[in-house]
């Protein structure tokens, strides 16, 4: 039988590990993979890489994790974590006027980028 579409199956269960089978890869070996990804992501962040599609990539992973871990990932920093890179997305979007210019500092907080210091 072939895989359930993927994009129906995410949006039932906002996990990655919905497209194992369509990729036709393993669950763990694709965990592994978003792991790794989250970690590049996060040097590109460090590094001052203040860009949406990297806030919004990292949120992605993590709620991947959230839902697979199911109970584990379960609390209220978890939650707590998830809030906070949203939030992050929205501080890094070029939406929200000049990226040059300094931001408000609750949000410096949220997402620090080292040309803002």
């Amino acid at each position: 039988p072939s895989p359930p579409d993927p994009i129906q199956a995410y949006l039932g269960s906002p996990s990655l590990t919905v497209f194992a089978p369509w990729l036709k890869m393993h669950v763990d070996v694709l965990m592994e993979m978003s792991a790794l990804l989250g970690m590049l992501l996060s040097m590109v962040a460090m590094a001052g890489g203040r860009h949406v599609l990297v806030y919004a990539g990292l949120w992605v992973l993590y709620l991947s994790l959230c839902t697979a871990g199911q109970t584990f990932l379960h609390f209220q920093w978890d939650i707590f974590i998830l809030e906070t890179g949203f939030l992050s997305i929205l501080y890094a979007s070029p939406w929200l006027g000049n990226t040059d210019a300094p931001h408000p500092p609750c949000l410096l907080y949220t997402s620090p980028s080292p040309r803002d210091s």
